[in-house]
């Protein structure tokens, strides 16, 4: 039994009789994945807190990063200004068999340069 599996061992014994927290930096669940499903599977409730990242709460759907290429923005069009770059990056993710994780951004405040259209 290596060390990460003989301290797991160590918390959820403690979490069976009282709280305990899990703290690992970035991806919860690059690090935590095992220890989530040994506490699913002891019937110890277990709660993930993800960190200020829109890439980190993907997890929350039940994906994993691995799956995923290039992310992209999609702003909202107006009569004068449709952006379309983001499409072709898609179509390469999808070409490699990757998701695409889309953030639609609402431009409200951008006023769109000639140059960019």
């Amino acid at each position: 039994m290596d060390m990460e599996e003989q301290k797991a061992d160590e918390l959820l014994k403690e979490a069976e009789v009282s709280d305990v927290e899990f703290l690992v930096v970035g991806d919860p669940f690059v690090e935590g994945s095992d220890l989530v499903l040994r506490e699913v599977n002891a019937g110890i409730q277990c709660r993930v807190i993800h960190n200020a990242s829109i890439m980190n709460t993907v997890e929350c759907c039940g994906l994993q990063l691995y799956n995923f290429e290039e992310t992209v923005s999609i702003v909202f069009w107006t009569d004068t200004w449709r952006l379309e770059r983001f499409y072709d990056k898609i179509k390469k993710n999808r070409d490699l068999g990757m998701h695409t994780l889309c953030l639609i951004v609402e431009n409200l405040y951008r006023v769109p340069k000639k140059e960019c259209m």
